[in-house]
C-alpha cells in the first residue's frame, strides 16, 4: 500500500511539473523567440532526477528539427508562400531544413545541457 502510494504522489508530481513546464512555451509571447529553450533546459532537468533513460542530445534535435520544420511549413502554407517566394522556391528547401537543424541543435543542446546540470553536480572541480 505504501509503494502505491508513493507512486502515486509521483505521478501527481510529474504531471505538475510537466503541466509547468508546457505553460512556459509559452514565454515567447513574451521574451525572444530563444526563450524556448528555458522549458527544455527544466526538462533536462526533470528528466535527470526521475532517473530515465534518455538519449537527451538525439531525442532534443529530433524534436527540435520536427517542431520547428513543421512550424515552417504552416507559416509556408497559412502566408501562401510569401516567405518562399522571397527566396526563391529552390532555396525555400534549404530555408526550410535550415530552421529545423537550427531549433534542433538549439533543442538539443538546452536538453542535454539541463540534463548535465543536474548529474555533473556531485562531480567536484578541481585544478
Amino acid at each position: 500500500m505504501d509503494t502505491q502510494i508513493k507512486q502515486h504522489n509521483r505521478d501527481i508530481h510529474t504531471a505538475l511539473i510537466l503541466t509547468a513546464i508546457l505553460l512556459g512555451t509559452r514565454l515567447t509571447d513574451i521574451f525572444p523567440w530563444w526563450s524556448f529553450v528555458i522549458p527544455v533546459l527544466i526538462t533536462g532537468v526533470v528528466i535527470t532526477w526521475y532517473h530515465w533513460k534518455v538519449h537527451s542530445f538525439f531525442v532534443g534535435f529530433i524534436t527540435g528539427f520536427t517542431v520547428w520544420t513543421g512550424v515552417s511549413l504552416w507559416f509556408c502554407f497559412t502566408s501562401d508562400s510569401l516567405i518562399l517566394l522571397r527566396f526563391g522556391w529552390s532555396a525555400g528547401a534549404v530555408i526550410l531544413l535550415a530552421s529545423g537543424l537550427i531549433g534542433g541543435i538549439l533543442t538539443a543542446l538546452a536538453l542535454y545541457t539541463g540534463k548535465s546540470i543536474v548529474s555533473n553536480k556531485k562531480k567536484t572541480l578541481s585544478l
